[in-house]
């Protein structure tokens, strides 16, 4: 019965701290511009269907009251960044694009550190009761 609660508890973790229970994270105020909020709705592929922060709020597909010509523009632009390679910075520095392997899910490690510490706590104390 306590590996059912270890269990239950790691799959309670694993989704709290994979974002899956966070919704409505981000409001249109947050972001200073309206490239800004194209930026982050483009690279988390949010639509219409898939609006986790109700950042469109009139269901037309585009974030934060954005037009469909400035947001098809946005993304043909990233497209064809993305198809060169090539990035522009601030700066007028072009270089290649880097790939997206980071994470900014600190949460993640803790839980799977609280994981690890309550595996070993259960492991011998069921070892000690056992013995």
């Amino acid at each position: 019965m306590k590996w059912l609660m270890v269990l239950l508890s790691g799959v309670f973790l694993s989704f709290y701290s994979t974002g899956v229970f966070a919704q409505d994270e981000y409001n249109c105020d947050d972001f200073s511009t309206k490239e800004a909020v194209m930026e982050f709705w483009y690279e988390n592929n949010y639509s219409a269907e898939n609006d986790p922060n109700n950042l469109d709020g009139d269901g037309d597909g585009y974030p934060c009251e954005v037009t469909s010509e400035e947001f098809t523009n946005y993304a043909a632009d990233r497209e064809t960044v993305e198809e060169n390679g090539d990035t522009t910075d601030d700066n007028g520095m072009i270089g290649e694009a880097l790939p997206s392997t980071a994470t900014n899910h600190v949460s993640s490690i803790f839980a799977a550190v609280g994981l690890v510490i309550s595996g070993a706590f259960f492991f011998f104390r069921y070892r000690k009761v056992n013995e």
